[in-house]
């Protein structure tokens, strides 16, 4: 999954030129990870009836830090993309 959110972030970073900028790449960053983390707790309390409070504890668990860390990956990609230098759509 982490494999087609690469992909998926270098061609929206490099449609929108965002991948020019860092300032904007840590935006599009900050925005994907802080809509992921929304669309979770909001899954997590009304399809499964957690409380906010569990979904939070279910990090302190070796299971949940590694999802944790795969959604902070995911929200570096355009920071790193930007870094490395290659903005072209697609690569």
């Amino acid at each position: 999954m982490l494999a087609v959110s690469w992909k998926l972030s270098r061609w929206s970073a490099g449609r929108f030129g965002v991948l020019s900028h860092f300032n904007d790449a840590l935006l599009m960053g900050v925005i994907g990870f802080a809509t992921l983390m929304s669309a979770e707790i909001v899954t997590a309390v009304l399809l499964f009836g957690r409380s906010v409070q569990s979904y939070f504890d279910g990090f302190a668990s070796a299971a949940g830090m590694i999802g944790l860390l795969a959604q902070v990956c995911f929200a570096v990609f355009p920071v790193v993309q930007a870094g490395c230098g290659r903005g072209a759509v697609g690569e």
